[in-house]
């Protein structure tokens, strides 16, 4: 097993392999054996990007389909909804002195 670099994933090495032959029967152009593949840097990365997403997919769908009760949460009401404060667009009551905007375009009096 090695880690993904960033993705703190462990990738197996039957993972690895099965990523591979995905890949394999989807693409035209793609090394005959997983030794040529693994030993090319870029089609290597390629094989243990996909393989980490599989297993973060696979993982995430594993946490989700677990019970309530298996993953150590406890169930709460659900939040009330709050519609979010509406936004103040009043104009401040002393304007500043110069404009910004009219200073960059050199347009002063």
């Amino acid at each position: 097993m090695s880690l993904a670099p960033l993705t703190g994933v462990y990738l197996s090495d039957a993972l690895l392999l099965d990523t591979f032959e995905r890949m394999r029967r989807q693409r035209t152009h793609w090394p005959a054996d997983y030794a040529t593949a693994m030993a090319h840097p870029l089609v290597s990365r390629l094989v243990r990007i996909n393989a980490a997403l599989r297993a973060r997919r696979r993982d995430g769908l594993a946490e989700a389909s677990a019970p309530a009760s298996a993953q150590g949460a406890q169930p709460t009401a659900p939040a009330a909804h709050r519609s979010p404060a509406a936004p103040s667009f009043s104009t401040p009551s002393n304007p500043p002195a110069m404009d910004r905007k009219r200073a960059a375009a050199a347009d002063l009096d």
